[in-house]
């Protein structure tokens, strides 16, 4: 069990750090990265705010409640709920825990070094059966468009059955379809996997022993649409 909680993550303001002041910070992108930050550095859980938690009235922000709850990040963050809730995440074990230390999982040149928005996460399940990375946006620069990862921490890891390598996608719109997931490829080098953007944005990847946890619950979307776009 691990009682740790992010209190007080970003929040949704839609760019906007009061009512007069524009941040970018203040937004469902960085919303999302710390949710994924959060579950993936030894958390059990966050807090999700949109236009604070406590400016009911919306002098500070200029957000009604109904703003807070119609938000596509409210939507998103509980997209991630589906995401891991059929997974003992209780288990994960992050990697890069000393800040500004070399990562042992995360094998990204940069990653030690670069700023903290374009961190890339990686925890893994301690008795080796599923792990969860995360990719972030890849607005600015430098940035990695794909997620490196040393996988033999995972017993057995192949990119064949039974086991699954998976993108997932919360940002997906309801009119497309709504979350889903997709394969993600990978390349080897040696103990070393490369698995490469699907598409612009951030990305959750999922890697599982289908026989220990056979099925998500989002749906596949797979395969990629007439047009070659990936729907996830």
């Amino acid at each position: 069990i691990k009682p740790i909680i992010n209190g007080e993550a970003i929040y949704d303001n839609n760019g906007k750090q009061s009512c007069t002041v524009n941040n970018p910070l203040y937004g469902e992108l960085r919303a999302r990265q710390a949710a994924f930050n959060s579950l993936l550095s030894g958390s059990v859980g966050f807090t999700h705010g949109v236009g604070g938690i406590w400016d009911w009235g919306g002098t500070a922000t200029c957000r009604s409640v109904a703003d807070g709850t119609n938000a596509e990040s409210s939507t998103q963050i509980g997209r991630l709920k589906l995401l891991l809730q059929p997974f003992r995440w209780n288990r994960l074990l992050p990697d890069c825990q000393t800040p500004g230390s070399a990562c042992t999982d995360i094998k990204n040149a940069d990653q030690a070094t670069v700023s903290q928005e374009l961190k890339r996460m990686f925890a893994r399940d301690s008795l080796g059966t599923f792990a969860f990375g995360f990719l972030p946006d890849n607005q600015g620069a430098p940035y990695e468009a794909s997620l490196k990862l040393d996988l033999s921490d995972l017993a057995g890891f192949t990119p064949a059955a039974p086991w699954s390598t998976d993108w997932y996608n919360p940002r997906r719109a309801v009119s497309a379809g709504g979350p889903c997931y997709c394969t993600a490829t990978a390349a080897a080098s040696g103990a070393n996997w490369n698995f490469v953007r699907p598409a612009a944005g951030d990305w959750g990847l999922v890697i599982r022993n289908k026989t220990n946890w056979p099925n998500l619950a989002v749906p596949a979307c797979n395969p990629p649409d007439v047009n070659g776009k990936i729907p996830c």
